[in-house]
């Protein structure tokens, strides 16, 4: 017994700060206090802890003790104090001891408090600059598309001049696929900002899955043949027909990924694999293909903004799996990625879409693969795409297809897509 009450004495002693043992009633038992750590100068064994404190603190007290007495377990509270006209903050961690009785140890949390505050407040300053970044980014981007789309359109007048002699038509051409390239960044730089500063609402929309799917594919189909790799659409489960889902999101971010393994795939193929796990509670989405690979070191790094595997030969602004990224996270999923190097590449997210009743889907009309290209590219602001898009095609010569001709010389991106929905909602 007695080593027993030297063994808690030299615990007592080797404790930082202040120390209590009190009973149930809040009665100090016995106390010890480390040098200027705590305001009590006099004797205050037999007072109740209640009684020596700021009568706020002791209300936190008081509702810690009967915490303790019904948990049976350690409670913990944190108080500000003001001593010598210094702000101390303090935390109180409660220890039930025998059956009447508690430890308190109170520790002084000044410096970590302190810490903390300036953290939140390095934070805060940080989100505020971000914020303004983004809000010039998105300003610039704005104001950047009006020249860039005039200097397209006359540069695509120009071409028309039967005097340019080759290399002046070569030199023409330079600026037009220039300029198209910085109107993809600002329209990149565009969504980035609006995304980063969650801007865009996240619509929920019932739509048809597996038409979708479908769509989707077909779409990138047509980019897979033209560049000479095979695509392949499965279906790993059974899938609800009707889904709430933020559609433009779910698209763009599908498509990115197909595009970007098209992209990146010389020989071999592409799949896309979509299918319910975990008990049906949530679908993968899985894009994989043969391409070059992605090296281990840059497996972090590349959904970091304007990231790219090899700024030499690939195109793009490198933003797309930045914001896919970020949407997916607003939608609550993450992007995930498996690589080797020579052998290929797999993405994949899950999402938890809530179903919709068969009643509630919004049934839209087949888009024809023809229309549903220009659509695309209407979508993209690319204008010059679809005049080239409308050369390939046989019946170019109908009204509708002229008044896209038109609308696209004149740089109306947002009418076209207008005019295909309509075309496509009368069906």
């Amino acid at each position: 017994m007695q080593n027993q009450i030297k063994h808690q004495e030299a615990i007592f002693q080797a404790l930082p700060d202040l120390f209590f043992i009190i009973l149930e009633n809040g009665t100090i038992l016995e106390y010890k206090t480390a040098v200027e750590a705590h305001p009590l100068q006099q004797e205050i064994v037999g007072k109740r802890i209640q009684d020596i404190m700021p009568e706020e603190i002791a209300l936190k007290f008081n509702d810690a003790i009967r915490d303790l007495q019904k948990t049976k377990s350690i409670v913990h509270i944190d108080y500000p104090l003001t001593i010598q006209k210094q702000l101390h903050f303090y935390e109180a961690r409660l220890v039930p001891l025998l059956e009447t009785q508690i430890i308190i140890n109170i520790q002084n949390i000044t410096a970590r408090k302190t810490v903390e505050q300036k953290l939140i407040k390095a934070k805060e300053d940080a989100e505020k600059a971000n914020r303004s970044t983004n809000e010039l980014l998105a300003q610039m981007s704005q104001e950047l598309c009006s020249p860039l789309n005039g200097i397209v359109r006359y540069s695509q007048i120009i071409q028309k001049d039967k005097k340019l002699t080759e290399l002046q038509l070569s030199a023409i051409y330079v600026i037009e696929r220039s300029c198209n390239y910085l109107l993809k960044l600002s329209k990149d730089m565009l969504e980035f900002s609006n995304v980063e500063a969650k801007k865009e609402a996240i619509p929920q929309s019932s739509i048809n899955l597996p038409k979708f799917l479908t769509d989707i594919s077909e779409l990138v189909r047509i980019q897979a043949q033209k560049k000479g790799v095979s695509f392949r659409y499965e279906t790993t489960s059974d899938l609800p027909q009707a889904i709430y889902i933020d559609e433009k999101s779910l698209a763009q971010i599908l498509v990115k990924l197909l595009s970007n393994a098209i992209k990146f795939t010389e020989h071999g193929g592409v799949t896309l694999k979509v299918g319910y796990i975990e008990q049906k509670t949530h679908i993968r989405f899985r894009v994989s293909d043969n391409g070059i690979g992605i090296p281990p070191e840059q497996l972090e790094a590349i959904f970091s903004p304007f990231e790219q595997l090899d700024k030499h030969k690939q195109e793009g602004t490198g933003l797309g799996l930045s914001i896919s990224q970020k949407r997916l996270r607003l939608m609550g999923s993450d992007l995930q990625v498996e690589s080797k190097i020579g052998k290929g590449s797999l993405f994949w997210f899950d999402l938890a879409p809530k179903q919709a009743l068969k009643q509630q889907l919004v049934i839209k009309p087949d888009f024809p693969s023809n229309l549903q290209m220009l659509y695309e590219f209407a979508k993209q602001g690319n204008c010059s795409g679809i005049a080239r898009w409308l050369e390939k095609m046989g019946d170019k010569n109908t009204p509708f297809f002229q008044k896209v001709n038109q609308l696209a010389q004149e740089f109306q991106h947002e009418e076209i897509c207008n005019l295909i929905e309509s075309k496509r909602d009368k069906k």
